[in-house]
């Protein structure tokens, strides 16, 4: 008995085998979607091409180079800018090649809410011969540190985020006991 293949059957599987996949798109980039904190920060996205393609972006927040590029691989620079609003924001950043479009959406998250706290212990009883005390403070904003009186001095007068002051207290001239205030405050409050 003899054995019979449809040649159908193999005509199918054939055509089947030549048809081009996924992989092989005339435009795609290395990422879809970027999530940034309301800081902003620098990214990379790898745009692949079989064509000259552009890319545009409307918002100005989001800054490209290059913003075209040739057939190959090429890295695409993204700057996105802190956002100094209490609502995020959203972003599109449209690659094209005349014939085929890719898309990365950027997300960038909401400006956080102002933040400062001493951490450290917030009451120095130093000695009369004096001495050098560390104050600890977590911040996300611009602050200054300030003394009222002459015998206690801070080290610092403007910082940024989380940081350490130096108080450098003097040997006391008199037997009364004294108090010194040191401020910590957003900078330019109360000017």
């Amino acid at each position: 008995m003899k054995r019979f293949i449809p040649f159908v059957a193999v005509l199918l599987m054939m055509a089947a085998c030549n048809n081009p996949s996924e992989e092989t798109l005339a435009l795609k980039v290395s990422v879809e979607e970027i999530i940034c904190p309301d800081t902003g920060g620098d990214y990379e996205i790898e745009v692949t091409a079989v064509n000259n393609w552009t890319a545009t972006v409307k918002d100005t927040w989001l800054k490209l180079t290059p913003t075209s590029g040739s057939a190959g691989t090429t890295t695409v620079k993204l700057k996105i800018s802190a956002n100094k609003e209490s609502e995020k924001t959203k972003g599109t950043i449209t690659f094209d090649d005349g014939e085929n479009t890719a898309y990365v959406m950027v997300y960038r998250a909401a400006k956080a809410p102002a933040q400062l706290s001493v951490v450290s212990e917030t009451e120095i009883n130093a000695p009369r011969d004096g001495g050098e005390y560390t104050i600890q403070v977590e911040s996300n904003i611009r602050w200054s540190a300030s003394s009222n009186v002459s015998w206690a001095k801070v080290d610092k007068g403007v910082c940024q985020n989380n940081d350490n002051v130096t108080i450098t207290v003097s040997a006391a001239t008199t037997p009364e006991e004294t108090t010194a205030i040191i401020t910590v405050k957003p900078y330019g409050e109360g000017k």
